[in-house]
């Protein structure tokens, strides 16, 4: 599933999209995000999800504890650096969303992976010979 395009681009992607993340966090930003139509703190969980879901793809089978760990430290090291820059702030709430969408991209690729493997196992022929 979802494997349209291969490894290295997914790598890219990835490395593409924590740049594009970090650039967001170093930028002086005012009004950009509309309160009405989209929160912040949906816009934190939506980024760490597609993140999430990049990395995933990129270390296929290796991704697991550590990925996660180390998203949702990349995700308290951005709020660590607003808190040094005078135009934003350190934010919990913002990390919580953080590892909100890093969580809930977890439940929704295990829940894929339980359906693949619940599927295989019944089209794998069984050895009915005892």
């Amino acid at each position: 599933m979802f494997e349209l395009i291969n490894q290295k681009t997914y790598r890219i992607l990835f490395m593409l999209g924590v740049f594009a993340t970090l650039i967001a966090t170093l930028s002086v930003i005012t009004g950009v995000v509309s309160p009405i139509l989209f929160s912040d703190k949906l816009a934190h969980a939506l980024i760490f999800f597609v993140l999430s879901f990049l990395l995933s793809h990129w270390l296929q089978s290796r991704y697991g504890l550590w990925s996660i760990v180390a998203l949702a430290l990349f995700g308290l090291l951005i709020e660590v650096i607003q808190y040094y820059l005078p135009w934003r702030s350190f934010s919990w709430r913002d990390w919580f969303a953080d590892i909100f969408g890093i969580l809930l991209y977890q439940i929704i690729h295990t829940i894929k992976w339980w359906f693949i493997r619940r599927r295989n196992s019944k089209i794998l022929p069984t050895d009915s010979s005892n």
